[in-house]
């Protein structure tokens, strides 16, 4: 496996996908406590609640998403996925990658 220097993230709803791109880090507010990643993590699922979150692009500052709804969040192999059942489209449109 060739080494990366970054996480991939890709956030997805049942409609569509809202955001697909490499960045540095990721914070999410999960089901039993906000917590981030970066590259390298260990493999993980876990649920997430309702609330912010934020994603530092490879491009520097972070960037605060507004209030995502419950869902999933799962790493392996520096490939990030939240899934949603729902989210606000417009708090995706900023160009961050």
């Amino acid at each position: 496996m060739a080494e990366t220097s970054f996480l991939h993230l890709t956030v997805v709803t049942p409609l569509k996908v809202l955001f697909d791109a490499d960045i540095r880090y990721v914070h999410v507010p999960g089901g039993a406590g906000d917590f981030g990643v970066l590259k390298d993590h260990a493999p993980i699922i876990a649920s997430l609640r309702a609330g912010p979150f934020e994603i530092q692009p490879l491009s520097g500052a972070s960037v605060l998403f507004t209030t995502i709804h419950p869902g999933f969040f799962e790493v392996v192999n520096n490939k990030a996925s939240i899934l949603l059942d729902a989210a606000d489209s417009a708090a995706f449109a900023p160009s961050i990658a």
